[in-house]
């Protein structure tokens, strides 16, 4: 047995061919083996069948001309990341990739493939739509991953959606920001929106330093974590442990939900700041370590509490926890 010099992977001393990243071999090299071309290398599935990938990559850019902007695109394969940087110009980079069962069926594939930026203002807004044109009987052949870049000092609103891929943002400055993975996981990084809706049906939501009017955020089947501050938030998971630290720098009515996992919530401290809770668990303990609370109701599994002269602190966060089998912790 020897590896591969690319990617280390275990091929047989005969082969021609790394049956895992398709580059020649030493014994390959020696017996003159036909090596596919840089643009496409070979895939091998389960039952040894190769599959060729035709590769190409695509850019767009230009100038931002106002300083409110939306982006819209919608993926099947592949991830979303999405970023800033203090230039006053987007940019767009496509990495395509198109399988087929032999060479040509790829690189015929890859010609099917259409994408399309559309860039027009619309009542002061600059209007970004990246039109991906898949064939619909084959669209499980393409891999496309999607990096943008935006100015960080321009009014973002965003609509970005990808079935199987992972989505980030970072350090987006947002108006209304919508999110949303069928298969992957959902970062969001240092964003501050009007309004953020995230969602994914099996990945981890991620709320690092998010701060928005409103948050709206559900995945049926991971964690969600991280910091975050709003004025009204609902967090929900079916399958997943909710793990947040709330900033609390101003008011906000929290609502947080999961069906199999727990939920742990830390809070900072202060005399400013009021405290509304209503906790329950069906199989669990809730722990509440909050100073100054008048109970209204004190049981393992079910807490109602308010800090005493709530209506008078000058910070009043209402929370609402409910799991049906996990424990609550609130610090």
């Amino acid at each position: 047995m020897t590896f591969c010099s690319k990617c280390g992977g275990a091929v047989q001393e005969d082969a021609y061919f790394c049956q895992r990243c398709g580059h020649l071999t030493e014994k390959g090299e020696e017996q003159g083996a036909h090596y596919p071309r840089p643009s496409h290398h070979a895939h091998f599935d389960t039952n040894g069948d190769a599959r060729f990938v035709a590769e190409e990559n695509k850019s767009y850019s230009g100038r931002m001309t106002t300083k409110k902007a939306s982006f819209e695109t919608e993926n099947i394969n592949g991830p979303i990341r999405i970023k800033t940087w203090d230039k006053p110009e987007y940019s767009m980079e496509l990495m395509i990739e198109a399988r087929g069962y032999t060479r040509e069926e790829a690189e015929e594939n890859l010609r099917l493939l259409k994408t399309e930026l559309e860039d027009i203002i619309v009542e002061g807004q600059q209007r970004l739509a990246l039109k991906i044109d898949y064939p619909d009987e084959i669209n499980r052949y393409y891999r496309v991953d999607i990096d943008i870049t935006l100015p960080a000092d321009c009014e973002i609103d965003s609509d970005v959606r990808s079935k199987n891929g992972r989505m980030t943002l970072e350090g987006v400055k947002g108006g209304v920001l919508n999110v949303e993975s069928k298969n992957g996981r959902v970062s969001l990084k240092g964003l501050v929106a009007d309004e953020i809706v995230c969602r994914t049906k099996n990945g981890r939501l991620i709320l690092d330093d998010v701060s928005a009017g409103i948050i709206k955020g559900r995945s049926s089947n991971g964690k969600i974590e991280g910091k975050m501050e709003a004025k009204s938030a609902f967090l929900s998971t079916s399958n997943g442990k909710i793990d947040l630290t709330l900033s609390c720098s101003t008011s906000g009515e929290y609502e947080f939900r999961t069906s199999n996992g727990g939920i742990e919530l830390d809070t900072p401290r202060a005399s400013t700041l009021g405290f509304d809770l209503n906790m329950r668990t069906n199989m669990g303990r809730i722990n509440v370590d909050l100073p100054d609370l008048e109970y209204k109701m004190y049981r393992k599994n079910r807490i109602a509490a308010k800090t005493n002269g709530f209506d008078g602190k000058e910070v009043q966060i209402s929370i609402e926890a409910e799991t049906s089998m996990g424990k609550i912790w609130l610090n």
